[in-house]
């Protein structure tokens, strides 16, 4: 019988709705996440031995743990989708992503493969604490000394939100 074992910190790169997305090779797909372990996140990944699942990028993410689930098993069967839930255990809206930065719970066990071999770390189930909304970025950010961005901030001025005024009103013939 599986032991479970439950994570929370926050997610990036959260691919765990709908259909499973390519892995990083091209040559199957799967569900995935980053973790960033709370305090007791990482207590509890020493305690499993599993501190060798710890990956740094050097970026946003600090020291995350990726979680992954194959589209298919080795035996080629499928894996039915990882469950995602709301904080009141609800079950999540496909439709609504998850942005960077949300905070999560994983349920996740461990899988000791024997000696020699390094032990397998499966997600079961996420739960989603406190959601970021996720925003698609079209473009990167201008950076503040472009002459784009200068013309742009002169231009706006003072008009900023909903209750900018609006000059010669094309509706008025």
């Amino acid at each position: 019988m599986a032991q479970y074992n439950y994570i929370t910190g926050t997610v990036h790169w959260a691919k765990v709705l709908g259909d499973p997305v390519p892995n990083y090779t091209r040559d199957g797909r799967e569900w995935t996440l980053d973790l960033t372990p709370d305090d007791d996140g990482y207590a509890l990944i020493k305690k499993l031995g599993i501190s060798s699942k710890i990956k740094n990028k050097g970026d946003e993410r600090e020291n995350f743990i990726q979680f992954k689930q194959r589209e298919f098993r080795a035996d080629g069967t499928r894996n039915k989708p990882l469950p995602v839930y709301d904080a009141r255990n609800q079950l999540w809206d496909p439709e609504t992503k998850i942005g960077n930065k949300s905070t999560v719970e994983v349920k996740f066990n461990v899988v000791d493969y024997g000696k020699g071999k390094p032990q397998g770390v499966y997600p079961q189930a996420v739960r989603v604490l406190e959601l970021v909304p996720y925003v698609r970025q079209e473009f990167a950010p201008l950076p503040e000394d472009s002459k784009y961005y200068q013309n742009f901030a002169e231009d706006a001025g003072d008009y900023e939100g909903e209750d900018a005024p609006i000059e010669g009103d094309p509706l008025d013939g």
